[in-house]
């Protein structure tokens, strides 16, 4: 995670590389350390937005939610950064309608009525 965060903020190297190795750190941090959805979070904007790999965030997203559950702490916030994925880069609604409902599942297991009402 600490290797993304000096790739991404580095603006001379990224001008070398892009961002084209955002899904890299995603697929690298996440469905092996899947109790760490805050990585998701974090890298899965860069990934989507601005490598321009929605796709690939999409499935190295899938990978690591089935190794969560409801209990693993802010699960909600994948699939709710799953859906907008879904929605505004690939436009497949049934999959982000899919995704939002699962996030409101989790987050009302978890207690978050927030996002459980908005999702």
């Amino acid at each position: 995670m600490l290797q993304f965060i000096q790739y991404f903020g580095d603006g001379e190297a990224r001008n070398a590389t892009g961002y084209s190795l955002s899904a890299d750190y995603l697929r690298s941090n996440c469905p092996k350390r899947s109790f760490f959805s805050r990585a998701y979070i974090i890298i899965s904007p860069a990934s989507s937005m601005f490598a321009g790999t929605p796709e690939r965030t999409v499935a190295i997203m899938n990978k690591g939610l089935a190794q969560m559950s409801a209990s693993t702490p802010d699960a909600y916030y994948v699939w709710l950064y799953k859906g907008v994925d879904e929605i505004l880069f690939l436009g497949d609604l049934q999959a982000a309608k899919n995704s939002y409902q699962m996030s409101a599942e989790w987050a009302n297991q978890a207690g978050n009525q927030k996002i459980a009402k908005v999702c």
